[in-house]
């Protein structure tokens, strides 16, 4: 084998040697009033002797002298109720151990007291966490380790009491000392070691799981901003709060902090964010709308982990039995079922319908979705007493020393899928981006190929053309013909949309021109029309057609775009539809007569809606001085102002 995965396996393995040393079995049978620690082997285990007390809070019970042989005897496992009467608020707990006399490196580990305490050796106050009488404090995970006073034991006795505060309400009580509850005496550097084994084992899922976040979220943050996804920036803010949370809760396992105020807030909003923001992704992901069920989602999920909370612990003894306990449960299951379940619905539905991304999104959100399915089902089972209530299967990974949750292995999972779904989308995205780059460039050729055909030789006339669409392919057209009788035809138009679409469009309307056999303005704007409406919906199309005789009388027709321009002044027609809308539209042909060294111009919007950088619109005013400009002038005046669509101008004179 490697030399490095022999090193691992020896590491791994004496860390599960260790923990088999310092995480020891109570013994089997003990009196909480005469236990006995030598002080030559490891910690004493004291989680499960005690004499306990539920019903009185007097200050005489932490001291060593005080008869509390009357108390009832505490057994490991036994529920709260057993030993706790309301509506007291504080249960004591007393314990006898006889140590070495004069010893004086005692101490005193205490994990997963689930509420208030406060901590006495021999009638001295040691420590504690959080207000006796509030909601208890964040940071069970890491044990808090207690130092003695080096003359707390002169002649060998010891009494360890704890004063415990029990947050209650209709509907559960929390506090005092239960079935995972952890307390230790022994030497304090016995206990420095059993803590640091400790926190390698509850924070070595918490780093790898921060480790993963912070990678997903840079490659998120790096293509928001490549691509300006906007479903990447909230990936990038899910990973982002998700971190500042794991961070959060990383410190606090080292400095226990209270379960209210500020603090809560801070920490039930952090875990709330990147639900929030990982639904608002899935949402963009499968290409709908602010959609009903996302946005109850969000609401329920806000309500329920930032607001329902933090009204809870601001003051439970003064809120109704409905409050504390049927809203909150009701609340709660109906969000993770839309969470969940509902949503993996969606997600599965989409990816039957054709959306491969929604499929990958199922993959990471199946197995959190199928465990909180068998938490509901266990949940019914054991209120309908169909089977008994015992640890929870679902809350530790089984078989394993160190202390990993399951949630953070779903945590883990969903990270790696959502990595592998950016990386396969990005690759997916770039290679239709690469298709479509050779079609618009396929497209761009073609188009400029029909434009090139478009202007052809005009004997009797003076024609200019200017071109420039705002993107490799546009939906502005033009064509110039000239006819045997000294005549010339000339048509300039735009198509609605943009992109290959319009491109497509263009190059079909070129192709009906260019087999067009009349040259009246109206009647060649019908048949186009004609031609278009045969394709069924495929947008709209503005045009205006001109004929001009070699003597300078001219005829034009205008559907739905810019009128012609005569030496600068606008020339009028009447209203009329665009091409491709309706089969009955009629085109109405207008007159009018060029004189020499006139020039007549025919334009796209482009040019009158070419905007600044500050927002501001040429406009059509302008165009009474632009209009008498060649037309390479007046695309280059357009372009220079702003263009931000496609600019075509025609201009023509008689020679």
């Amino acid at each position: 084998m490697p030399r490095r995965l022999v090193l691992a396996l020896a590491l791994l393995l004496s860390f599960t040697a260790l923990h088999a040393q310092t995480r020891i079995p109570a013994p089997p049978t003990a009196d909480p009033l005469h236990l006995t620690w030598t002080g030559m082997d490891r910690p004493l285990n004291i989680t499960s002797f005690w004499m306990t007390n539920g019903e009185e809070d007097r200050p005489e019970f932490a001291q060593p002298g005080y008869d509390d042989s009357h108390w009832h005897a505490h057994k490991r496992g036994e529920s709260l109720a057993a030993y706790w009467k309301r509506p007291s608020r504080v249960v004591w707990y007393r314990a006898h151990v006889e140590v070495p006399a004069g010893m004086k490196d005692l101490a005193v580990s205490i994990n997963f007291v689930h509420g208030p305490y406060e901590l006495y050796a021999n009638g001295r106050r040691i420590g504690g966490a959080g207000d006796i009488k509030g909601p208890g404090v964040f940071g069970d995970m890491i044990p808090t380790i207690y130092r003695l006073p080096e003359d707390i034991a002169p002649d060998g006795h010891l009494v360890v009491a704890l004063r415990a505060g029990i947050l209650y309400t209709p509907s559960f009580q929390e506090g005092g000392i239960s079935g995972d509850s952890y307390l230790l005496l022994g030497s304090a550097a016995h206990m420095a070691d059993d803590r640091a084994l400790t926190t390698f084992e509850s924070l070595s899922s918490n780093y790898t799981n921060l480790v993963i976040a912070f990678i997903a979220g840079i490659v998120a943050f790096g293509l928001y901003l490549s691509s300006r996804g906007r479903e990447y920036l909230d990936l990038t803010l899910s990973y982002a709060s998700f971190a500042a949370y794991n961070l959060l809760e990383m410190w606090q396992f080292r400095n226990p902090i209270p379960k209210q105020g500020l603090h809560l807030l801070v920490f039930s909003t952090l875990s709330t964010l990147p639900l929030l923001f990982n639904l608002e992704f899935t949402r963009r992901i499968l290409g709908r709308p602010r959609w009903k069920l996302f946005a109850m989602t969000g609401i329920l999920l806000i309500a329920n982990n930032i607001g329902l909370q933090n009204l809870f612990m601001l003051n439970p003894a003064r809120l109704s039995f409905l409050v504390q306990g049927a809203v909150p449960l009701v609340l709660s299951v109906v969000t993770y079922v839309l969470l969940d379940i509902v949503v993996a619905v969606v997600l599965f539905r989409s990816w039957r319908r054709g959306n491969h991304d929604a499929g990958l999104l199922l993959v990471a959100a199946l197995p959190t979705s199928l465990m909180f399915f068998a938490q509901l089902v266990r949940a019914a089972l054991i209120l309908s007493h169909a089977i008994p209530n015992g640890d929870d299967p679902f809350q530790r990974v089984p078989g394993i020393a160190f202390n990993i949750a399951w949630s953070e292995v779903m945590n883990f999972f969903t990270s790696i899928v959502l990595l592998l779904f950016m990386v396969l989308r990005t690759i997916r995205i770039a290679r239709e981006k690469a298709e479509l780059s050779a079609e618009i460039a396929a497209a761009h050729n073609v188009q400029t190929l029909l434009l090139a055909r478009a202007t052809q030789a005009t004997p009797g006339f003076t024609v200019e053309t200017a071109y420039r669409p705002a993107s490799e392919v546009g939906g502005d057209f033009f064509l110039i013909s000239p006819g045997d009788d000294g005549s010339l035809f000339a048509i300039v138009g735009d198509v609605s949309g943009k992109g290959m679409q319009a491109a497509m469009r263009v190059s079909l309307i070129l192709g009906v021109l260019h087999r067009e056999s009349s040259r009246e303005p109206a009647r060649a704007l019908a048949n186009l029309n004609t031609a278009l409406l045969s394709q069924g919906e495929i947008g709209f199309t503005t045009a205006c057609a001109l004929l001009v005789e070699k003597d300078g009388r001219f005829r034009y027709a205008n559907a739905g775009h810019l009128n012609p321009y005569l030496d600068g002044e606008e020339l009028a027609s009447p209203g009329a539809l665009p091409l491709g809308i309706s089969p009955m539209v009629e085109f109405e042909t207008m007159h009018g007569h060029l004189a020499a060294r006139q020039r007549l111009v025919l334009l796209s919007d482009g040019v009158p809606e070419a905007r600044s950088t500050g927002g501001e619109l040429y406009g059509f005013d302008k165009l009474v001085t632009l209009t008498r400009l060649p037309a390479e002038d007046i695309a280059e005046t357009a372009h220079l102002f702003g263009q931000t669509d496609d600019i075509t101008v025609l201009t023509l004179a008689l020679a």
